[in-house]
């Protein structure tokens, strides 16, 4: 199943704030966690959490994508994008 993904306002927020080739990063690896036919969203190291979102996806060594999975509706819904030493403090 294909899901769309939708960015908050403070997800977009977020992605235009990081460096250009960690925004390609992070677009590269939604896509592929949105696109992937073999693999639920879920099983691409997301991690549930409580609190703004249901959790967050591990994009590389220090990027966190925080995101709702909707079933129902196909949607991956973007939250918060950051670094991992900004974001749990």
């Amino acid at each position: 199943m294909n899901y769309e993904l939708i960015f908050t306002d403070q997800g977009e927020k977020a992605i235009d704030r990081l460096e250009t080739e960690n925004q390609e990063r992070v677009k590269q690896k939604l896509n592929r966690i949105a696109n992937s036919h073999y693999r639920h969203p879920a099983d691409w190291d997301f991690e549930q959490m409580t609190g703004c979102c249901e959790g967050r996806f591990r994009i590389t060594g220090n990027l966190r994508v925080f995101a709702d999975i909707d079933e129902e509706r196909g949607i991956i819904r973007i939250h918060h994008i950051g670094r991992r030493e900004n974001l749990y403090t």
